[in-house]
């Protein structure tokens, strides 16, 4: 068995959204911008189940609760190599 780990790095919509720039057919970024995450993700984990992946595992940076049906793994982006990191990081995983 092979597993194969995605990196999706533009997961956030969140500055397009506040500045106004996206627009799709359900709505503008200001109303439903905060769900980019959740179809973003879906839909690279549908299309990677269509294209014959069994084992999906996407770092992204950007995931909601219950985002993990996706495959979806949260990475807090890059950090430094420190302890007061470290510990950041855990706690805002924990969250």
């Amino acid at each position: 068995m092979a597993l194969s780990i995605w990196m999706v790095e533009i997961s956030t919509s969140d500055a397009l959204a506040a500045a106004g720039f996206y627009n799709n057919s359900i709505g503008t970024g200001q109303e439903v911008g905060m769900m980019y995450p959740y179809f973003h993700t879906r839909t690279i984990h549908d299309g990677l189940i269509g294209e014959g992946e069994t084992d999906v595992v996407m770092l992204t940076r950007s995931a909601w609760a219950g985002m993990q049906r996706w495959g979806a793994a949260l990475w807090s982006g890059d950090t430094r190599s420190v302890w007061a990191s470290l510990k950041v990081s855990v706690q805002a995983a924990l969250n």
